[in-house]
């Protein structure tokens, strides 16, 4: 038996890693608890190829993503009777601000280690990780957030020539758009609710 070529390999991973990431993404619009165990394994197949890839950045996003994909978990324990939670004016300028810090803590480190593109990784890493705690807590500003962070990602796999993920994330800048409009339905039918 002939051993299975490492490109395959990657390949297979990439594009199964991009699958899970989209099913998390349409699960997610309709606040199904499986967003999360989507997003696990998508994660986890993720934090593998960003190794392989030399995007430290991205790396360490899948690390807090398969920890905050746990947390999501847990908080989505009744989706159909929680809706969206309004997030106030300082803090979203709060968790935008301290997303730009750690990025620009995180360039450095990131060039140090050798990683590719390190100050696009370092913003992808930040406002990724901001944007699943906003999911996470039902905030309708996470998709906005998931709309720029799909976008940037779009340049920097591109510049790597990997279109599997490429057209993940091209696909999910769609979905963020449509998630919006789904999450600001739900909201207003919430308003509508509690009015009556």
């Amino acid at each position: 038996m002939q051993n299975i070529p490492f490109d395959f390999i990657l390949t297979v991973s990439e594009w199964s890693a991009a699958g899970l990431g989209l099913l998390g993404v349409l699960l997610g619009f309709r606040q199904h608890r499986a967003t999360w165990i989507a997003w696990l394994v998508s994660s986890l197949l993720y934090l593998w190829l960003t190794f392989q890839w030399a995007l430290y950045g991205q790396m360490a996003v899948m690390l807090g993503f398969v920890g905050v994909s746990l947390w999501g978990f847990l908080q989505w324990d009744q989706p159909q009777d929680r809706g969206t939670v309004p997030l106030s004016a300082r803090a979203r300028a709060f968790g935008l601000l301290g997303a730009m810090v750690m990025a620009l803590a995180l360039a450095p480190v990131l060039s140090a280690f050798g990683s590719a593109f390190a100050i696009l990784d370092a913003v992808i890493a930040s406002l990724s990780l901001l944007a699943m705690v906003w999911t996470a807590r039902r905030h309708e500003d996470c998709w906005p957030l998931w709309l720029v962070v799909n976008l940037l990602s779009v340049g920097l796999y591109a510049a790597q020539s990997l279109w599997p993920t490429v057209g993940l994330y091209l696909a999910q800048a769609v979905l963020a758009w449509l998630g919006l409009r789904q999450w600001r339905a739900m909201g207003a039918a919430q308003e509508r609710a509690l009015g009556e």
